[in-house]
C-alpha cells in the first residue's frame, strides 16, 4: 500500500512531476486559509490543488497552535467537501502521553494502534529528550502505517526547517530561532534520521530540498 505525505516546505513543488498508483494522501497541519499563512493558502497552489484531485485526504494537525488563543485553524467544511476529506486527526491520544492535550473540535484523537506505534518508538529510545517523535509528520507516519497498512510511504514538503515553508508564515522570533537555527535543523535532521531507520519495514521516498542523507536501503532521498 502506497500513501503520501504531504508536509509544508518548498520540495511540494516536486509534486508536479510526480505519480502514484495510490489515492491515499495525508495532509500535515493547514494547508487551508489560517493565521499561520501571511498570503495564500497551501492549497491555492495549482500543484497542490490538481495533486489532490480524485485522492482520498486524511488530515493531521498539531492540537498546538498559533490562532486565537494559541489554538490551531479546523479546516473549514468547504475544504473538507472540496477535497475529499475521509478523517481528521490531532497528534494526540486518549490515554498516556499527549492525552492531556486539547482537542481541536471535531478532530479524532489519533487511534489505539497508532498509539502503540507510537509507544513501541518511545521504549525504544531513539530520541532522547522531547517527544518520542520528531514532529507532526511523524505523526502523519503513524496513522500511515498502523492505519492504512503502507509499506511505501512517499513525502513531500519535509525539508527539516533548512529551506522554509512554501507559503510565508506568520511565525514568531521565538518559533523562528527554535526551528531555523543551525543546531535545530541538524537536529531534526538526525530525529529524523532515526526515526525513519527504526521502521525499516517501511519504504519511505523523501523528496526534500534539503541537504539531507539518512543511508538505509529502504530510504531513497530524492
Amino acid at each position: 500500500m502506497e500513501v503520501t505525505i504531504l508536509g509544508r516546505g518548498k520540495s511540494l513543488s516536486k509534486l508536479k512531476h510526480f505519480k502514484s498508483n495510490s489515492n491515499e494522501v495525508i495532509l500535515v497541519n493547514s494547508f487551508w486559509k489560517s493565521p499561520e499563512l501571511s498570503d495564500n493558502a497551501y492549497v491555492n497552489d495549482p500543484i497542490i490543488n490538481n495533486f489532490l484531485k480524485k485522492k482520498k485526504v486524511t488530515l493531521v494537525m498539531s492540537p498546538i497552535g498559533i490562532g486565537e488563543g494559541g489554538k490551531p485553524t479546523p479546516s473549514p467544511k468547504e475544504f473538507d467537501e472540496k477535497y475529499n476529506v475521509q478523517n481528521k486527526y490531532n497528534c494526540m491520544f486518549s490515554k498516556g502521553r499527549r492525552s492531556n492535550l486539547t482537542r481541536t473540535p471535531g478532530w479524532q484523537v489519533m487511534p489505539e494502534s497508532s498509539r502503540l506505534l507510537y509507544q513501541s518508538i518511545g521504549d525504544a529510545k531513539i530520541k532522547k529528550t522531547g517527544d518520542f517523535v520528531p514532529g507532526s509528520l511523524a505523526y502523519a507516519c503513524l496513522i500511515a502505517i498502523s492505519e492504512m497498512n503502507a509499506s511505501n510511504i512517499h513525502i513531500f514538503g519535509l525539508d527539516f526547517y533548512e529551506k522554509g515553508y512554501l507559503q510565508k508564515q506568520n511565525h514568531s522570533q521565538a518559533v523562528m530561532d527554535s526551528h531555523y537555527g543551525k543546531n535545530a535543523v541538524i537536529q531534526n535532521k538526525i530525529d529524523f534520521c532515526n526515526f525513519f531507520n527504526f521502521l525499516s519495514d517501511i519504504s519511505f521516498d523523501i523528496y526534500t530540498a534539503a541537504d539531507f542523507t539518512c543511508s538505509s536501503p529502504h530510504i531513497s532521498v530524492l
